[in-house]
């Protein structure tokens, strides 16, 4: 079996030559996944790309803003089962709770933005 390795996500896939390290399965300490060591190459990619894409995305409307956080939370739900499945191989919590976790990540990003519901605007669902 290939075990993944987790590699930075900087608008879009990235690749850095850079050390990876372990991520140990709580439940059972097998080796669920690598995970890069992110250095000042990558810490700075980051920087240099987040601060891009403010300046292209400043002057969005909030209306535009909460198409961003649906669209951001409907693709959250999508993927439930790969969260909860997440959660109960990476930190060792149980099912239920990690069904309760996932469940709630979607709406806790929409409800977060607080524009969501003042502007008008529903999930659907």
């Amino acid at each position: 079996m290939t075990i993944p390795q987790l590699m930075p996500w900087i608008g879009g896939p990235a690749k850095f030559d850079a050390g990876l390290s372990p991520l140990v399965c709580p439940t059972d300490e097998s080796v669920a996944s690598h995970m890069i060591e992110s250095d000042a190459k990558v810490v700075d990619a980051a920087v240099k790309h987040s601060h891009a894409a403010f300046l292209r995305h400043q002057d969005a409307t909030a209306a535009k803003r909460v198409e961003w956080l649906l669209a951001a939370a409907d693709a959250i739900d999508r993927i439930e089962g790969e969260i909860v499945r997440s959660l109960i191989l990476f930190i060792g919590k149980p099912r239920r709770a990690a069904t309760f976790e996932a469940k709630r990540v979607g709406v806790t990003r929409l409800a977060n933005s607080g524009s969501a519901n003042c502007a008008g605007y529903r999930r659907k669902r």
